[in-house]
């Protein structure tokens, strides 16, 4: 099964980074998985702390720090996830390309 996905691109460079608040972690960005000079990029909040910019402050923070490695962000999302797409378009990615996601259930 697929659906259209969205690949998003920034070229700054990534650091792991996490967000607490009251004492425990209610965030994190980390890359994923790379390829030559790309990495991509998973960012999660709880769901409870989100609508706060937790997700843009990951993301601003871990660009930030990005830059002196010279690595392309790659943020993925699904055609279905308006909020991801919000956040990486808040965060200065832009729309790379369209392509399908497929995936399978282990019984």
């Amino acid at each position: 099964m697929g659906t259209d996905g969205k690949i998003f691109r920034c070229g700054r460079k990534l650091q792991n980074n996490k967000k607490r608040k009251a004492g425990r972690i209610v965030g994190i960005i980390f890359g994923s998985a790379r390829y030559e000079n790309i990495i991509a990029v998973d960012i999660e909040v709880e769901e409870t702390y989100r609508r706060r910019d937790i997700a843009a402050f990951l993301t601003e923070h871990m660009l930030s720090s990005c830059s002196e490695e010279n690595l392309t962000v790659q943020w993925d999302c699904v055609e279905s996830n308006s909020a991801s797409r919000m956040a990486a378009e808040k965060c200065s990615f832009y729309l790379f390309k369209k392509r399908p996601y497929y995936w399978f259930e282990i019984s």
